[in-house]
């Protein structure tokens, strides 16, 4: 290579340096703008929440439904109740009251009348849809002429006991898996025994049972849970298993689901008359419908007359 070619590829490669500098450079100068604007925001101030504003405020959440049920979802009651459900176990998950109706991401939104008739309403402060600044809660307060004025709450309010209780926010449920003893099945059509098995635990299913019908199994196990059995056949047999649920269709079965204690609320709201116990129950219901599949049994590819 002469000297000129690699005079001119060595000014390649510095103008080539430069630009990713450059870009870099840019790259780092916007996201330091961005973090700059998002604290700067952050710290915007609002003027403080007077105490009888505050107390005015206190006194009329406590008049909601939402305030009301989060009292009645103390972790002891809900664990006394849970231990009668049929399900395996039940894991508590709490948090502040504050956090609930804060953070409008967890669908439990309470807006309050106060005396004067303005809507008060607490919420997280936000710099951006992304960033939420977790040690400040702001009062928001909007008007008869939609006009809003927006408070900054001081420690000692955020920790009254009104606002900071700690109450259950949802359950992670297990379910047992229904196991046999002994399962057998000695040249028996595929149809009988997937609908012998899907219905020793009322399993709803989908399949062609005249495709079914012809195929034979055999099948002896032991200590095995009815959804291992189903898989079992339907490997042996070549044919495939599909869970239809609610949310959409999975390859597995799911023994576990999340229920919100405030969860499947219409519209958010809560009827002002419904006992607590009762709605975690109806909650706790639907949870256990939301993981309730319809099993569907395919054929391989290419069977399908």
């Amino acid at each position: 290579m002469n000297t000129s070619v690699t005079k001119l590829l060595a000014a390649v490669f510095i103008l080539a340096g430069v630009a990713l500098s450059t870009t870099h450079t840019q790259a780092a100068a916007q996201a330091a703008k961005q973090e700059t604007a998002s604290k700067t925001a952050a710290k915007k101030d609002h003027p403080p929440l007077p105490a009888k504003l505050f107390e005015q405020y206190i006194q009329a959440l406590k008049q909601t439904p939402e305030y009301k049920l989060a009292r009645a979802y103390n972790p002891k009651q809900v664990k006394e109740v849970t231990e009668k459900w049929d399900c395996k176990s039940v894991s508590v998950f709490t948090m502040p009251f504050r956090e609930i109706i804060g953070s409008h991401t967890l669908r439990v939104r309470v807006t309050v009348k106060l005396p004067n008739g303005d809507k008060a309403d607490l919420r997280y402060f936000k710099t951006n849809d992304r960033v939420i600044i977790n040690d400040r809660i702001l009062l928001e307060i909007e008007k008869d002429d939609s006009s809003k004025t927006t408070y900054q709450l001081s420690n000692s309010q955020l920790d009254n006991e009104a606002l900071n209780f700690e109450t259950v926010f949802s359950l992670s449920i297990q379910f047992p898996q229904v196991r046999l003893e002994r399962f057998t099945a000695e040249n028996q059509s595929l149809a009988t025994v997937f609908k012998d098995l899907c219905g020793r635990i009322n399993l709803d299913y989908s399949f062609r049972e005249d495709l079914a019908r012809p195929v034979q199994v055999t099948l002896d196990v032991r200590d095995r849970s009815i959804v291992e059995c189903l898989e079992l056949i339907a490997y042996t047999s070549g044919w495939k298993l599909t869970y239809k649920y609610s949310r959409g269709f999975r390859d597995n079965y799911s023994y576990n689901t999340s229920v919100k204690a405030y969860g499947y609320i219409e519209h958010n709201r809560i009827d002002p008359d419904v006992d607590p116990m009762e709605l975690l129950e109806q909650n706790y219901k639907k949870g256990k419908d939301l993981i309730r599949p319809t099993v569907i049994l395919s054929p391989p590819a290419g069977v399908n007359h």
